[in-house]
């Protein structure tokens, strides 16, 4: 959690529960002010905030007539405690009383949660080794567009999930940081014939809008005992959520997983 307390004592009025001058109330003021309420926000999400006073005999005390504010409203707006989420960033809420002041710094990220579908553009291609002499890059043409789909799950600005690129699949995670943008890294395989073929993620750069997320990754094609690799550059496009629960994958085609078997076959003629 992000949290700071504040101490020390402003002259004035405003702070809730029993004041040294009510009957039965502290005889000395607070020794400590929090507050307390999530520090990561999903966008368009709200949350509640709480102002706690703690006294030196360790006594608790919600303080109840305070004003609140936040050093970032475009991110975050606050009125009574009760704040929403409006875009990507941080922001420090504030709670001030006749005691001090507290603080608490809160992260706003986008929703990347659920299932994710559509299509990408395979935009450039560069071989070296081995797959420059076999042509790898001649199997799929610049400008093909081919299937993508991403499973994800998120807590706060963490994701792990399942990507699929046609019939390849393979487990992701990632971090959203803090302008909103989504990198993914993670791998795929196909074997065929004793030969293994492995795609892995580079340069995911993702941003989720709503139920649309778009940008750009690239691909490196490795084969055990091969020299040299094969790099795409991809881009993301028509992609949106199907759902906002995980759900298994479905209908998935052959493509690219059949370049990567055409890919081998050349291997192993050569």
């Amino acid at each position: 959690m992000f949290s700071a307390i504040a101490f020390g004592i402003c002259v004035g009025s405003g702070c809730g529960g029993k004041t040294p001058t009510e009957p039965g109330g502290p005889t000395q003021s607070p020794a400590s002010l929090k507050l307390t309420g999530p520090d990561y926000l999903f966008i368009s999400e709200s949350g509640e905030y709480k102002l706690e006073a703690t006294y030196a005999d360790g006594r608790r005390e919600p303080m109840t007539a305070a004003s609140w504010g936040c050093d970032n409203p475009a991110a975050i707006q606050v009125a009574n405690g009760h704040a929403t989420a409006m875009a990507s960033g941080g922001a420090t809420v504030f709670s001030d009383c006749q005691h001090g002041r507290a603080t608490q710094y809160v992260r706003v990220v986008p929703d990347y949660r659920g299932n994710w579908s559509g299509a990408y553009t395979w935009r450039s291609c560069a071989a070296s080794g081995v797959f420059d002499a076999i042509h790898a890059c001649d199997l799929i043409p610049n400008g093909t567009e081919l299937p993508i789909m991403v499973r994800l799950s998120q807590t706060k600005d963490q994701t792990t999930g399942t990507i699929a690129l046609g019939d390849l699949m393979g487990d992701v995670s990632g971090v959203v940081d803090v302008p909103g943008r989504l990198a993914l890294r993670g791998s795929m395989r196909y074997d065929l014939e004793g030969m293994t073929a492995t795609v892995t993620l580079n340069g995911w750069d993702t941003m989720a809008e709503g139920e649309t997320m778009s940008g750009t990754f690239g691909q490196v094609w490795t084969i055990s005992g091969a020299s040299g690799s094969m790099t795409a550059e991809c881009q993301v496009r028509s992609v949106s959520r199907t759902s906002r629960t995980v759900q298994g994958f479905a209908n998935r085609s052959a493509s690219p997983a059949r370049g990567l078997r055409d890919l081998l076959m050349r291997l192993g003629a050569r």
